[in-house]
């Protein structure tokens, strides 16, 4: 079986390695929000970072809290 066609795995896709008792795991790596993760929403490029508007919106919400 090719794995890679399985995982949808292109040659030049990132992997994540790494190392689970005595498993190695391999990963495909996924761009997600650096707040909650989420890889499905539509992310923005804040500062080289993604974000999910949710996320965004609620970053908004609170520095208005704050002024």
């Amino acid at each position: 079986m090719e794995y890679r066609s399985v995982l949808k795995i292109s040659a030049n896709d990132p992997l994540d390695i790494s190392v689970d008792g005595d498993s190695i795991v391999i990963r495909k790596v996924s761009q997600g929000c650096v707040f909650c993760g989420e890889a499905s929403r539509r992310l923005i490029n804040l500062n080289g970072k993604a974000v999910c508007e949710m996320c965004l919106g609620q970053l908004n919400r609170s520095d208005k809290d704050t002024n």
